[in-house]
């Protein structure tokens, strides 16, 4: 068996996630063309927006975007052992820089956000072969935080664009999680 990676581990559930929201996603947004992943540094995550804005064919294949924020403690451990894991993520949506709170909550955290954000609950609490202990869904410990127009946050609201683009999204911060080290 080869080793596994948190990464991929996030990476393979947003790519079921993808695959199973996919029609509903795009009856929202024809646009959309699945729901994408990224990890690395929030600067890192920043650069490969920024060029995927500037290619013509990964320009409108952005969003919704699964940010998974290095840096990660790695488990170590022997096999069959398992190592607690505390994740930062984010599920993020392009926007658009007019709409207000209300508008914001109707059509990209109602319609896109929340429902990725649940399904990869979901989907995490069915991966009894790399997470153990985590039951159902909505009992997976973290704190989620709804960022309308996400920025850098000012005394006088957001400034600047967190990702280069104009976005709503949600944290996902201190995802805890008991990785089973199932890898060799």
């Amino acid at each position: 068996m080869a080793y596994q990676y948190i990464e991929d581990e996030i990476g393979s559930i947003v790519e079921v996630v993808s695959v199973k929201m996919l029609t509903e996603l795009q009856a929202i947004d024809p646009a959309i063309t699945g729901v994408h992943y990224e990890f690395g540094t929030v600067l890192e995550i920043i650069e490969t927006l920024t060029q995927k804005t500037e290619s013509n064919e990964w320009r409108y294949k952005k969003y919704p975007l699964v940010c998974l924020f290095v840096d990660i403690k790695e488990p170590i451990g022997e096999v069959g052992d398992y190592s607690d894991l505390k994740l930062n993520m984010a599920i993020v949506y392009g926007t658009n820089a007019d709409f207000k709170a209300k508008q914001r909550l109707e059509l990209n955290f109602k319609r896109v956000i929340m429902p990725i954000y649940h399904a990869f609950l979901d989907e995490l609490s069915l991966r009894g072969n790399a997470f153990i202990g985590i039951g159902p869904a909505e009992r997976i410990k973290h704190t989620a935080i709804r960022h309308y127009y996400w920025g850098r946050n000012t005394i006088s609201g957001n400034e600047a664009n967190k990702l280069g683009d104009f976005v709503d999204g949600l944290g996902i911060e201190n995802l805890e999680l008991r990785y089973y080290l199932n890898r060799c």
